[in-house]
């Protein structure tokens, strides 16, 4: 039998409970917001707590990679305004004094590279080096030789001192050459042509070593002209050109580079001004390289074009060489034979 119900409120065990509210009378509508929250707590519905922020966490690693970010806040809190920059007047300086690279001095080394790429993350916004009284001998050296060599073990500071003789040459009016990336000469990663002679001529190498040299001597090589004409395939070059225009000219004409090479070469040895040519790690030319004649025989490194320079330069260039010293060192010199040391199997 039916039972009716007789109370007109509403019955909670009839409605259920749901998620911890509670069925309301008509008298609860005009609660106050404050007072309905209390109840719902004291119900035992709790609010989601919003989820934390995650907080960004910088690794050591980006505190030393030269992240553009990371460049541009460390311009911002740095200052070598205080810092003198390289120049011929700083560089007499007879104390141990920190410099800083700027205009064209930095961006003749930087060009051609001389800044090692392992180097770490600068904090300052320019780079900056320590003149030292290594770096003073350096110098002297240069004013009197035409070859300096700097010998000693990995991160003995060779690069660091050869840098600083490429900032003493730019300061001085000096032709200054790209030091070349040997690893690069010998990993067989270019193109090449192989003389008559047994010379091996890197193509690619050559073109960036023109782009390289007009980039960095620009006002020096456009203001001396050739000392006759040239013809190689479309490029043609009067007297009224520059040595500034044979290279940057060159820069696509890669097929013809090995003669072009050599036409630079010969037009820089002309010049009464100073050429300095740094090398960095020369015992690298001591090794087999990755190139192989016709019959497949390994081309050695001093076989290259540009170890042949190195080892003859003209007589206006100075030479300033890093390397670890030892019968490589010799090698690569020319003063010893490869044959002497290299073990070369025969098939």
């Amino acid at each position: 039998m039916l039972r009716r119900l007789t109370s007109s409120q509403p019955s909670l065990a009839a409605l259920g409970q749901t998620r911890g509210y509670a069925a309301a009378s008509a008298k609860t509508k005009n609660i106050k917001k404050k007072e309905n929250f209390q109840k719902t707590r004291s119900l035992g519905f709790k609010l989601k707590k919003a989820a934390p922020t995650e907080k960004k966490k910088i690794s050591g690693n980006a505190m030393v990679k030269p992240f553009a970010q990371t460049v541009h806040r460390a311009a911002k809190v740095s200052d070598v305004s205080e810092i003198p920059a390289i120049d011929a007047e700083t560089l007499k300086s007879a104390e141990p004094v920190v410099l800083s690279y700027q205009g064209d001095v930095s961006k003749t080394c930087a060009i051609g590279s001389a800044f090692s790429p392992k180097r770490g993350f600068e904090l300052l916004g320019e780079r900056t080096t320590l003149l030292r009284k290594e770096s003073r001998d350096v110098f002297k050296a240069l004013d009197s030789q035409s070859r300096i060599i700097l010998t000693g073990p990995t991160n003995s500071g060779k690069r660091e001192l050869l840098t600083h003789a490429m900032a003493y040459a730019k300061t001085n009016g000096w032709i200054v050459l790209p030091a070349p990336q040997l690893l690069q000469y010998i990993n067989g990663t270019s193109d090449y042509t192989l003389t008559e002679s047994g010379r091996l001529d890197l193509l690619r190498r050559n073109c960036e070593f023109f782009q390289k040299l007009a980039a960095m001597n620009k006002e020096a090589l456009e203001k001396t002209k050739l000392s006759k004409d040239y013809s190689f395939g479309q490029i043609k070059l009067t007297k009224d050109n520059s040595i500034y225009d044979l290279a940057k000219k060159s820069v696509p004409a890669r097929f013809q580079a090995g003669d072009i090479f050599d036409a630079v070469i010969y037009e820089l040895s002309l010049l009464k001004q100073k050429v300095l040519q740094p090398v960095y790690e020369v015992d690298i030319l001591a090794r087999p390289t990755e190139y192989r004649t016709p019959e497949y025989k390994q081309i050695q490194g001093r076989d290259l074009q540009l170890a042949q320079l190195i080892k003859s330069p003209p007589q206006n260039f100075v030479q300033i060489i890093t390397a670890h010293e030892g019968d490589e060192t010799a090698v690569a010199l020319g003063k010893k034979q490869a044959a002497d040391f290299v073990y070369e199997p025969k098939f």
